[in-house]
This record gives C-alpha cells, structure tokens and sequence, in this order.
C-alpha cells in the first residue's frame, strides 16, 4: 500500500513539474531580436538627428523609445540564453550585417 502511495505521489509531482516548464522555440525569438535590434538602430538615428537639428523633445521621446527596445532586446537575449542558444544578440547583429552587405552589393551590381 505504502508502494502504490509514492508512486502515485511520485507520479502526481512529475506531472506538476511537466506541466510548469516553459518551452522556448529559438528561432522566432532570434528573429525578434533581429528585428528589434533593426527598430532601435532606426529610432536612435532618427533621435540623433533630431538633436542635431535642436528638437529636443523629439529626441528624448525617440530616445524613450531606444531605451525601451534595448531593455527588452536585452530580456529576449536572457531567454535564448536560458534555453542554450550562445551568444544571441551577437548572432542576430551579425545576420543584420551580412543582409545589409548583400542589399549594398545588389544595389552596386544593379547601378
């Protein structure tokens, strides 16, 4: 009877912990850091272009908006890194970078 109890009870806990963990799918998440990192890289020049035009205002509110991104670029990156992706910001601004190379080539091939 003892047996049956902790393996029932055995069994009840496995289920609750089963049922508890978050699974993370890495390839949509790298795709949002991408485009995230892409969205603060724009407003930040927006921003800076604003104060060098003296609209201050308007580059705080574009800043706001910076930090805002930053700060969840940096929560994604927490996350792929508690699944077991390395380096995932990292990654993304590499990919970024290799499709910036490939649109300036085709851009230079074409003109």
């Amino acid at each position: 009877m003892k047996k049956l109890a902790f393996i029932i009870l055995g069994i009840g806990l496995t289920m609750t912990a089963m049922a508890q963990t978050k699974v993370i799918s890495k390839k949509p998440e790298e795709k949002e850091i991408k485009h995230d990192i892409k969205v603060k890289r724009a407003y930040k020049k927006a921003a800076i272009k604003d104060l060098t035009k003296l609209k201050i205002k308007d580059a705080g509110k574009k800043q706001d908006v910076v930090n805002a991104q930053r700060k969840e670029i940096h929560k994604e990156t927490k996350e792929l890194r508690a699944v077991g992706v390395k380096h995932p910001q990292h990654e993304a601004k590499k990919a970024i970078h290799k499709e910036h190379e490939k649109a300036e080539a085709k851009a230079k091939g074409n003109g």
